[in-house]
């Protein structure tokens, strides 16, 4: 055998294992990435479930009704909030860029309606302030909380949940 034969044979070892480095990578990174969109999906649909179940949308819409027929009126609220409400999402949002370039920005906004509804709601909130319990803002509250659960529909319905 000649050295030629000899770095022709090292190449094309060499060349073999890079392509199956590479193979098993990226494998490995689709993986990954299913994984990740799949728990923020499942945690979509269990957000989605507690406020079906749990009525917000209709209680806040009969708020919203109330305070549209006693012009004037005020009403507050204030929920206590445990400290992490999306564990999914917030372990992951390092990995959000790894999401299907179609779903990454509705599961963003979302997060962001959310996050949003629950800062006016919480303690200390917009709505526990006797003031700001008016008509106008319980209904960008219901307007929000109506988009949210749109695009958790969305995303949970779309055929774009593989990466």
């Amino acid at each position: 055998m000649k050295i030629s034969d000899a770095l022709v044979v090292a190449l094309v070892t060499v060349i073999i294992n890079f392509f199956i480095q590479f193979f098993f990578k990226y494998k490995d990174n689709r993986l990954q990435q299913l994984s990740i969109q799949l728990a923020i999906i499942a945690e979509i649909k269990a957000l989605k479930k507690l406020i079906e179940q749990r009525r917000y949308l209709q209680d806040i819409h009969n708020i919203v009704l109330n305070l549209e027929k006693n012009k004037g009126y005020r009403m507050t609220l204030s929920i206590d909030i445990q400290e992490n409400v999306f564990p999914v999402y917030s372990s992951n949002l390092d990995k959000i860029g790894q999401l299907s370039s179609k779903i990454a920005p509705q599961v963003v906004t979302f997060y962001a309606l959310l996050s949003s509804i629950l800062q006016d709601v919480k303690v200390g909130g917009l709505l526990s302030i006797h003031e700001q319990g008016n008509y106008q803002n319980y209904k960008n509250i219901y307007d929000l909380l109506i988009n949210a659960l749109e695009i958790a529909d969305e995303i949970i319905n779309s055929r774009h949940n593989s990466i």
